[in-house]
């Protein structure tokens, strides 16, 4: 069967405006409210995800969106982690060479004592579990680790600049080989 729509058209003349005779409104089918054969139509979301909040909302497209948000908070996480530790390697690497072969005499010195300090500081700080094991939480989580290795990342880079700075200044061969340049 087939439906002919009419739509309202209006043709503007300077004198008045003509509509076209024998105008009937589309009739369009309802679908019944409530009804189990729609159910995939999805709800508006409350935007409360966790389950220990009340009315927390169970779409399927929020649980995968969250989902892959969270998997996006992982890999960001390990990149920093592998930015920060060859970083942190290298500290040890530079602080063993400064102990073999460099003059201790100024290691107490205020820019040493200052970079370190900030690098302790930042190091040691831990991000608190979080408030339940569902994935809002864990994504809450994730941003604060994100930003704590962040800040430790460029706190490390501060602490290996301030013992390049000590290892050059204060290299036992270097200054040997300048004071045996005169004789």
């Amino acid at each position: 069967m087939m439906t002919t729509v009419f739509y309202k058209m209006r043709v503007r003349c300077s004198s008045h405006t003509l509509q076209w005779p024998h105008y009937t409104p589309a009739r369009f089918p309802t679908m019944a409210r409530g009804s189990s054969y729609f159910s995939d139509i999805p709800k508006p979301c409350r935007r409360n995800h966790c389950p220990s909040r009340p009315k927390c909302c169970s779409q399927r497209s929020c649980r995968s969106a969250i989902a892959s948000r969270l998997d996006r908070r992982e890999l960001k996480i390990t990149t920093k982690k592998n930015i920060l530790y060859p970083v942190l390697d290298n500290i040890e690497l530079i602080k063993q060479d400064i102990r073999h072969q460099c003059d201790h005499s100024a290691w107490k010195g205020r820019e040493i004592t200052q970079a370190y300090s900030r690098f302790a500081s930042v190091i040691d700080q831990r991000i608190p579990s979080a408030r339940c094991g569902c994935k809002t939480c864990a994504i809450e989580r994730a941003d604060r680790k994100i930003a704590l290795l962040s800040a430790q990342h460029h706190e490390a880079k501060r602490w290996l600049d301030a013992l390049r700075k000590y290892r050059r200044r204060y290299d036992l061969a270097a200054s040997s080989v300048t004071a045996n340049v005169g004789r």
